[in-house]
């Protein structure tokens, strides 16, 4: 599934409706046999949600980082994420430890004189495992036309790629045909002395993140949405965070 659909433009953390079409393709045959009820109800819903693959993605990704976290003296990162408040990573030979920094606010294209930078809290989310497996961010090059729509070029999304290769230990067989049909990047390496300035490099990587809303209950203001609670989508310019500020 992942070969198949890396040259149908998904880079399988924030876009994925190739791949989520290939596996409703699969799964509404299989339900076309069964005699149950809500069948019709399921697959409406699958047909509906172009974004459904994407945690069938994270739970491959995860269960592939819980055999890497076995590997004792390993340098391979196994684990990223954040809860808004601090920003995480996990070593492959530390196993379940975590090394953290301050959580990055994502100053994204929904930032305006009606949302600032006050709105929003700092990274959140556990898709992010997803990249960790080298999707999302690490394989921008796979979903240009994500790029293009945050305000960037297919050579912003190749040169995302490009910088991933450089800490990156190996490669998917998962070929793009529009990158010479290299593969998507494998799990991100790093050395053992740079734990906290690794998970800063984490979020200047242009990893894929929405923009978290700091208080989603408030008054209603010009420009939000009743029941809001994320905007954005990546990020049209870097966190400001600095590795060599830590």
């Amino acid at each position: 599934l992942l070969a198949k659909t890396a040259g149908m433009g998904d880079e399988n953390h924030v876009r994925q409706p190739a791949s989520s079409m290939a596996m409703d393709l699969q799964l509404i045959a299989a339900l076309a046999d069964l005699d149950v009820p809500g069948r019709d109800d399921v697959i409406r819903f699958l047909a509906n949600n172009d974004r459904f693959s994407l945690h069938v993605m994270m739970a491959a990704s995860e269960c592939t980082m819980a055999a890497v976290k076995k590997i004792p003296y390993s340098t391979v990162m196994c684990g990223f994420g954040g809860n808004g408040v601090e920003l995480g990573i996990q070593m492959s030979g530390t196993g379940n430890a975590w090394y953290t920094v301050p959580a990055p606010k994502i100053l994204g294209m929904f930032l305006n004189p009606t949302w600032t930078e006050n709105d929003i809290l700092g990274f959140l989310g556990d898709s992010c495992v997803t990249e960790v497996y080298g999707f999302g961010g690490f394989s921008a090059i796979a979903g240009p036309a994500y790029v293009i729509m945050t305000g960037g070029t297919i050579e912003d999304a190749r040169a995302r790629t490009e910088r991933a290769r450089a800490v990156s230990l190996g490669e998917h067989k998962f070929p793009v045909p529009w990158d010479g049909s290299r593969g998507l990047r494998s799990p991100l390496r790093q050395n053992a002395p740079l734990w906290k300035r690794s998970a800063a490099r984490a979020a200047l990587s242009g990893r894929r993140q929405g923009i978290p809303e700091r208080d989603p209950g408030g008054p209603r203001r010009t420009g939000r949405l009743p029941g809001t609670r994320r905007r954005s989508t990546s990020l049209r310019r870097r966190p400001e965070v600095r590795p060599d500020g830590l």
